[in-house]
């Protein structure tokens, strides 16, 4: 019977407990950078889909079941534009 070292338990019991960062975590931590934040008006954005051109739509906030993605709206003015831009690509 082999006997574990109590440092190796703790540390299996932490990354246990650790709550998974999000992806925009990730990233902040990693290039430390936002990768949400507007560029021109400095604006949060959120991340409503992503597609692929081989794989088509890889994610659609309409289609999650974590409540916390449909139901995050960062808080923002309303913003009046003169273009509208849409990508069918």
């Amino acid at each position: 019977m082999k006997q574990r070292n109590i440092d190796e338990l703790l540390k299996e019991k932490n990354k246990q407990n650790e709550v998974k960062k999000s992806w925009k975590q990730r990233i902040i931590e990693s290039f430390e950078r936002n990768p949400l934040l507007c560029n021109k008006c400095g604006t949060e954005k959120f991340l409503w889909k992503i597609w692929h051109k081989d794989y088509g739509v890889i994610y659609d906030i309409r289609e999650t079941s974590n409540r916390k993605d449909i139901l995050y709206e960062p808080k923002r003015d309303k913003v009046h534009r003169k273009v509208l831009q849409i990508s069918l690509l």
